[in-house]
Order: structure tokens, then sequence, then C-alpha cells
């Protein structure tokens, strides 16, 4: 018998006595032996006639063999979109995330570009990365951007910053911004507008009402006194001048943008300044308005001071002549003196004047604005500080601030000057109505109004104009001299010497009234305000406060150095050291109560001090605290001290100083005035401890609610409340003070003739210096004597004893 064989791997045997095996057919294989059939060639393969192997088939990349047809040879399709077919026989692969396959017979699938990611398999193309995240290439997901960073759809990286932040530097390189981000991305200041996502420094938002000096800073600074800030983010021009010659209204200096910030028509820090020359910036209306006529404001000027010498004259005439209208004025008359002496009117009006002109000075010297509902008052208050030239006409319609220096410091010299002329025509008139006496005895040029008759001065010449010539006679009596023989030379002479002891007089009152404003204003000359320019080299520009227009440190601005240290010269330096030499001169004939010309016409800046406890000289030290809190402290940082609290500061301790010292020393003679300027002196301090609150609750470095947690107010209006509320208080408490005193001194004990009930009638003919005589032993009777004089002045105002 055969023995069977097994068919080899390729052959195959079908059912039974078959004497050989047969080949595979052509897409069949068979890799096995003693195989009764062959297999089918499986997709994407190559199986030729006995094939033992399915083989590769021959596709090119990016197709792929998908059947085997009966010769043996494979076809190749495309592969399809989403997968990748690297050729021969393989089948088509899924793209797997992060890449994709856009088009058919992709041999490999193309990863994702940077900006977008793709997180599915089998993907055609890719999505754009999400805002917020960036998507670097063949992403499979969007990743976050690091904090505070953000971006838009499809960013390669973040290179911007997110909402409520800003970009410092937009230049900065996006790989060092995406590296760093803390570094270059900051937290919106506060009331900017960073709600754009991208916002950088340039492009920071500022809302209306608020301004910025440049486009290059962060600093946001409140308008206000304007409504004209529009809230455009960029700055003020440097010059109105400069702007006139580039003929646009927003250019380019540098990297900053100038020129915006400001409605049309406003321009300058906080837009507080106006382009037209003809116009001045009201802070009443909060905008620009065009100056009065010179014409109006010099008829104001010359009103005010008619009104004002007007007043000044029917007061002294009420106070000082009213004896000369019979009995009844010589009784209201000596009602009157009596409740001046008494009330002691010249302290209280001193000290409450003082009180006002410094109070003055929160806004222009330390930089504390009190809420815009107080402007009234605080143009009362301003009014205080006698500067004529401020209430009569504007600043800013003077002309250049070199020709505003000479206007603030000569005012008062020609005032002065006035007042000479109006005494000097008044001599004259003395002279020229004195007329020839009838003989040569003093009493002859004495009219009725000097003598003691019981009808109490009322007789004359008979007629109606000797009547009236008697009455002006009368009424001109202050200025007639002393002299025992009565000539023309003597008369000329002695109206010589009483008319300039009435100049000297009006001269101490008119410096020690205008002194604090002068001053004030002569300052303004160096009273600069800074403002930050650039924040990354912390450049920083200063505008002259009194004229927005002139640039400190420049040359123009030097050019008004000559003027300031002149007339610092001529009244913060000259004027105290007159007075203290003044003092100096008259202080052996004061404390021995030996009171000569010089003294009575200097009384006005020793009469309300003790001058037996060495306070003869207080005026002058009072005069420098004044000087100091509302002038030369400006001396502290004159760029950026209004901004701060380092003036402030400084005045709280100073007044404060001055408060002990007063306790201590005690100078005036009436201790009620002693209280009152204590009181005063409080108040003050008061004011500039608000001063310090006001500028906190403003500050743009703390958060509304910071003001209430610091210090207790809410806003910073209930601080300009309190200021408000001291000031008004002082004005209350000296108009009670007055009163009381006024009512005390009414109905205290005078003396009164015996005959007639009425008081006695005080004024002296021309030849006579005093009222009576009293001896004394000089070792033992002379304090006796003092205290016997004392009390018969506060009985009988106006008597004068002879020691």
């Amino acid at each position: 018998s055969v023995i069977p064989v097994p068919c080899r791997a390729g052959t195959f045997a079908f059912g039974s006595r078959n004497a050989e095996c047969e080949l595979c057919r052509a897409g069949t294989y068979q890799n096995g032996t003693g195989a009764s059939n062959c297999l089918p060639c499986g997709s994407g393969s190559f199986c030729p006639i006995g094939a033992s192997l399915e083989l590769p088939a021959a596709c090119e990349p990016g197709t792929y063999g998908n059947v085997t047809d009966g010769d043996g040879l494979p076809d190749c399709f495309d592969c399809p979109a989403g997968s990748s077919c690297p050729g021969g026989a393989a089948p088509p692969t899924q793209c797997a995330a992060g890449t994709v396959a856009p088009a058919e017979r992709m041999k490999t699938c193309d990863s994702c570009a940077a900006g977008t990611y793709q997180d599915g398999t089998g993907a055609t193309r890719c999505r754009d990365c999400v805002a917020g995240h960036y998507c670097t290439e063949g992403a499979s997901a969007p990743l976050p951007c690091p904090h505070p960073l953000g971006t838009g759809r499809g960013s390669v990286t973040c290179s911007v910053c997110k909402r409520e932040f800003y970009l410092l530097n937009s230049s900065a390189n996006p790989a060092d911004i995406f590296d760093n981000p803390t570094k270059h991305c900051k937290r919106c200041p506060k009331y900017a507008d960073c709600s754009a996502r991208g916002t950088t420094l340039q492009t920071l938002g500022v809302p209306p009402g608020l301004w910025r000096a440049s486009s290059l800073t962060t600093e946001l600074h409140a308008c206000v006194a304007s409504d004209h800030c529009n809230g455009s983010g960029g700055a003020a021009e440097v010059s109105r001048r400069r702007l006139n010659a580039s003929g646009s209204d927003n250019r380019v200096v540098g990297d900053v943008i100038v020129g915006e910030g400001c409605n049309a028509g406003h321009t300058g820090p906080r837009c507080e300044w106006c382009r037209s020359e003809s116009q001045y910036f009201d802070r009443v209306q909060r905008g620009c308005v065009d100056c009065p006529s010179a014409g109006v404001r010099f008829a104001n000027l010359v009103g005010i001071v008619l009104a004002a010498a007007a007043t000044g004259a029917l007061f002294y005439l009420a106070l000082t002549r009213v004896a000369i209208f019979g009995r009844a004025g010589a009784r209201a008359a000596h009602r009157l003196s009596h409740m001046k002496v008494k009330v002691g009117f010249q302290p209280k009006v001193k000290v409450l004047v003082s009180f006002y002109q410094i109070a003055a000075t929160l806004g222009p010297v330390y930089g504390v604005r009190l809420h815009e509902d107080f402007t009234r008052w605080t143009d009362f208050i301003d009014a205080i500080s006698f500067d004529l030239l401020g209430l009569t006409y504007p600043d800013a319609c003077i002309g250049s601030m070199a020709d505003r220096l000479l206007l603030a410091a000569l005012w008062p010299v020609v005032l002065v000057l006035l007042g000479g002329t109006a005494l000097a025509c008044h001599a004259l008139a003395v002279w020229l109505m004195s007329g020839p006496a009838p003989s040569s005895s003093p009493a002859a040029i004495s009219d009725d109004g000097g003598r003691s008759d019981s009808d109490g001065g009322r007789g004359g010449r008979g007629t109606a104009l000797g009547l009236l010539g008697s009455a002006l006679r009368s009424l001109l009596r202050p200025l007639q001299p002393s002299h025992e023989a009565v000539t023309p030379y003597n008369l000329r002479r002695d109206l010589v010497r009483s008319t300039l002891r009435r100049l000297l007089y009006w001269a101490i009152l008119v410096a020690y009234l205008v002194l604090p404003s002068v001053s004030r204003s002569i300052f303004k000359a160096k009273q600069c305000v800074s403002f930050n320019v650039n924040d990354f080299t912390g450049a920083r520009r200063s505008y002259l406060v009194a004229d927005l227009d002139v640039l400190c440190s420049t040359d123009e601005h030097r050019g008004l150095d000559a003027y300031f240290w002149a007339f610092f010269v001529l009244w913060p330096v000259l004027v105290p050291l007159a007075f203290l030499v003044l003092l100096l001169s008259i202080r052996s004939e004061v404390r021995a109560q030996r009171v000569r010309a010089t003294a009575r016409a200097s009384r006005f800046l020793w009469r309300d001090y003790d001058p037996a406890g060495g306070f003869l000289f207080w005026e002058v030290i009072d005069l420098v605290r004044k000087l100091f809190l509302a002038s030369l402290v400006l001396f502290l940082d004159p760029e950026h001290g209004s901004s701060n609290m380092q003036r402030l500061f400084f005045a709280t301790l100073i007044s404060g100083f001055y408060l002990v010292v007063l306790a201590f020393a005690r100078p005036f003679k009436r201790s009620e005035d002693l209280y009152f300027a204590g009181t005063a002196n409080f108040f003050l301090m008061c004011c500039f401890a608000s001063g310090v609150v006001i500028q906190l609750c403003e500050s743009a470095a703390y958060d509304d609610d910071m003001c209430h947690t610091l210090v207790g107010f809410e806003s910073a209006r209930n601080a300009s409340e309190f200021v408000v509320a001291l000031t008004a208080t002082m004005l209350a408490l000296a108009l009670i003070v007055v009163l009381f005193k006024t009512i005390s001194a009414a109905r205290a004990p005078t003396i009164r003739l015996a005959s007639s009930g009425c008081h006695p009638v005080l004024e002296l003919p021309p030849e006579c210096h005093f009222h009576g005589f009293i001896s004394h032993a000089w070792g033992t009777g002379q304090d006796s004597t003092h205290t016997v004089v004392r009390q018969l002045q506060l009985l009988l105002p106006g008597v004068r004893i002879w020691l």
C-alpha cells in the first residue's frame, strides 16, 4: 500500500482519493500543511498562486488596498480624510488627538498649528484656541493663561493682560511677558477703566471727571473744580502759546500724547486753565468765562475802596465826634467810649481776622479742597484775607505773572499813599478853615465845641455860615495841634507832625491787615504743583499754580526770581522787622507809662499786651506765626507740598506749640482776650487736622471705605462740613463775646455829674494835654496811684491823668 503524503504550505487537497495536492489559487493562501482548502487573502494583502503567506499590498502612500481581485493583484483606494495611509497594504489609521487629516490621500496626519487644538480622533480640522487660553503646535487641549494674563481666540501665547489689569509696556517681548506675567501686568488703578481685554498703559480708560497728565502715567486726578474733564485720558499741553504755535489740538511730545483730556476751550492740569487769553477759569462756574472789561473791574475796585473808606470814616465820626450834638451827643460819646474801653474791640477783631486769614490758606497753600457745596463760604473767608485785587479782578485776566506780582506787592503801598494824600488834604482843610486868631489867647482859636459851658458847646457866630464852620472845625479837631502860642509857623509845624503820626498809624494798620495775603501772593511765584508723566522713568512735570501756562524750572519761571526775592524782602522780612524796630524805640516810654506821640501812633501794635510782663513785642511774634502758616510754609516742598500732608503736619505742630506758649505766657492784658485767642488757635489746629482727613479721604491710594475705617468720616464732604462748622463757630463765638461784653459795659457803673446827672464832657482844649494830675511819692506811691488811675479810666473812659 501507498502511505498518504500531507499537502505542503501553499497547497491543498480537497476530498479523498487525490493523487496530488493543488496550488492555492490567486487571492488565497495556506500557511499550514495537510490543508483541505486555502484561506482568503486579507484586505490590503497580496496572495499570488500557491501563496503560503499574505504578502503586503503594493499601494503607494496615501492609498490602501481594500480587496483582492481574482488575478491576485490588489486594488488601491485613496486614504479617507481624518485618517492616514502610509502605503502598502496598511489600512487607514485615524488621526490621533492634536492631529488632523483635512484631505484624502494623506500619508500622515498634520499636527494642529499653534493657536489651534484638537481633542478628538479622526478629525479633519483643528479648533481655534479658546479665549483666556493658549495652544502650542499639536495641542490636544487648550492651556489656561497664567495669572494675570489673558488672550483672545486662536492665540499662540498669552501676551496681553486680562480684564481689570493693564499691560505696563506694550512694546515688551511677548515671550518675556509670558515668562514674567506679574512683572508686566498690573492691577487697574483706582477709578480707571480696564474692562477691555488687552488694555495697555497708553489705552488706559479714564472716566469723565478725571484727568491724567500723560498717556504714560497711571496717576488719575479728580477734577474737583472743573466740569470739563472729558476722561479721554490724555495730558494737558505744555503751554497755550506752544499750542497756538503748533496749530493742532492733539500733539505728541516724545512718546507722550498731549492735548487730550479736556473739553474744547479748556486745558492745563485738571482742565483748570483756558486756551483763550480773554477768558479765565471761574471755580464758581466750574469752567472758563469771559474776562470782565477793565473799566467795570476798575469801577468795582474804586467802589470797594470808597465804600470801605466811607464806612471807616462814618464809624470814626460816630464813635469820636458824636459829642458835638449837644448834651445827648456828649452822653452818647461817653457811653460809647466807656463800651470801647470795657469791651476791647481791637484785640478781638485782630484775633478774628488772623484766624480767617490763616483758615483761608487751607486750599491755596495746603491743598485742602473743601467740598464744592461750600464755595460761598470759602469766598466769604477769602474776603477777610484782604486780597483786594483777588476780590475785584481775576488774576488770569491781569496779564503775565510778573505783572501780577507787581500789582500784588505794590497795591498796599498805593493804598498807604492814598491815605496819606487824604490826611494831607484833611490837614490843609484844617489850616484853611482855622483862619486868623482873633487874639493870641489859645482859647480864642478853640471853637465852642471845646468849652465847658453848661449849654454843651452850643453857640457860634450867629449866622448859618458861622454855625457850619464851627461844626466843621469840631469834626476836624483831632488834627488840630497842641501849642502854647498860635502862630502860622507853629500851626503848620504841628499840623505836619500830627498828620505824620496819623499816617504812621494808617501805614501800620494797612501793613498788618494785608501782610499775610500779600506774602501769599508773592509766594505764588514759587508755588508749583507736580504731576507724574512717565511711570517708567519717574519723570514729573511741574506747573506754576497761579499760572498753569508756565512750567516750573524753565527760563520763563526762573525769570520771576528777581521779583520774588525783591518783594519777599520788602514784605515778609522788612515789615515785621520795621514793627520790631518801632517797638524797640518806644519800649522805655511805654513801660514807664509816659507815652509820647510816636508810641500813641503805633499803639495798634502794643496796646493789647502787657508791657510790664515783657510782652511789648508779642505782636511781632504773632505776626511771624501768621506769616509762617499763611505763606512761609510754602518753602516746604514747593512742588509736592500741596499734594501731601507735610505742610499740614507742621502747621498743626506750630499751632499746638503756640497754644502752649500762649497759655503759659498770658501776654494779653485782658483774660477774655487770652481765652479768645487760645480758642481761635485751637480751632486752627482742628482745621489743619481736618485738612489731613480730607486729603486722606480724597486720596486715590485708598478705597472708598478706607476713609470711614481710618478716621470715622463717611467721605471728604463730612470733613469739609466739620471745617465749615469750626470757622462758622469762631465767628459766632466772636459775636457772642462782643455782645456779652457790650451788655456788661452798658450796665457797668460810670461817673456822672451830680448837677445834671450827665456824663462829663472830657474833650480838652488844644492847649491842654491831661484832665488831672495825681501827686505821689515816687518810691512808695507808684503802685497805688496806678491802681487809682486804672479805676478812673474804667469808670470814666477817655480820661487822661498825669502821674
